[in-house]
């Protein structure tokens, strides 16, 4: 039988250090916290006003936040294919305005090809694109099931008056 030796001041200062440990881990990821809200804001994807020198992105993102979709397309097309946000604009222009806010698959299916080309690499990049066939094969598989309901049901009106 092993006896320790206990002493009180053993049990304060390992809570002291595991307090410090403790208080370390958490300032620096408050630190790193703050530091990616700030990259977070000055990316520009929520703008509170027109920037002073606006670049294509920053009036694409403005009117994109104001919900003028017209302008915002417009826009998001001018950002040019040698900045690092071009595969970001057209998956803007595609998911987010034909898709989500203007419900037309079939014009956002070359926008998010274009994105899908442009950064292959990008798991969104292939949600979207994917995200956009789905909803152009639902939509003519609707279309179809229409068809065919009005055709059967036209046909049971024609047997029925027949008899």
């Amino acid at each position: 039988m092993i006896i320790v030796n206990w002493r009180w001041w053993d049990s304060l200062v390992t809570f002291a250090l595991y307090s410090l440990i403790f208080l370390f881990l958490y300032s620096a990821g408050f630190v790193f916290l703050m530091i990616n809200l700030y990259a977070y804001a000055q990316d520009g994807l929520s703008p509170r006003m027109p920037p002073v020198h606006p670049t294509p992105w920053d009036q694409a993102i403005y009117h994109y936040s104001k919900k003028d979709y017209r302008l915002a397309e417009q826009f998001f097309s001018q950002v040019p294919p040698s900045d690092e946000r071009y595969s970001l604009a057209l998956r803007y222009i595609g998911y987010n305005i034909y898709l989500r806010h203007l419900n037309k698959p079939l014009l956002a299916i070359p926008y998010v090809n274009r994105s899908w080309l442009a950064d292959p690499f990008d798991l969104t990049s292939w949600i979207d694109l994917c995200t956009a066939y789905h909803r152009v094969l639902r939509s003519a598989f609707h279309e179809i099931g229409k068809q065919m309901y009005l055709l059967c049901s036209n046909c049971a009106l024609e047997s029925e008056t027949t008899t």
